[in-house]
């Protein structure tokens, strides 16, 4: 469901509360990692520094799991950290079915840590505890 959430934008990210305020794209900047980068669901996946061990351990996953059964493209996709990888599902087209489920148990997994790992940093910056309402800079 989480990555559902994130490919639709129904998580209080700052391009999201940002589009529903009406504040510029330019300002709508990741404040957990500090890089000036906007915060979309796939610089949360696949860029934010602050995600970034736990992005690492689901990449160091998913090699193990592939292993062989890997196309030189999937390991390549694998070695950039591709978004594709965290929001996308078309990837695992043609793997085993059970390899699939794993794939996709461990991409889930990271995203659920991370998502966790942010919450509580994210209510500190916000008003009154309301997710989508980020008390102003």
């Amino acid at each position: 469901a989480l990555r559902v959430q994130l490919r639709s934008g129904w998580l209080p990210l700052m391009d999201a509360i940002g589009e529903s305020n009406g504040l510029p794209r330019e300002e709508r900047k990741c404040r957990l990692c500090g890089t000036g980068a906007v915060e979309t669901a796939e610089h949360f996946a696949a860029e934010c520094p602050f995600n970034g061990p736990e992005r690492a351990e689901c990449l160091k996953r998913l090699r193990t799991l592939l292993g062989e059964s890997a196309s030189p493209q999937l390991r390549d996709t694998i070695a950039a950290g591709d978004v594709s990888l965290f929001l996308g599902d078309r990837w695992t087209n043609g793997l085993p079915e059970q390899l699939v489920r794993n794939c996709n148990s461990t991409v889930c997994n990271f995203l659920h840590l991370a998502w966790r790992k942010r919450k509580p940093r994210w209510q500190n910056l916000c008003e009154n505890g309301n997710e989508w309402k980020p008390k102003a800079d």
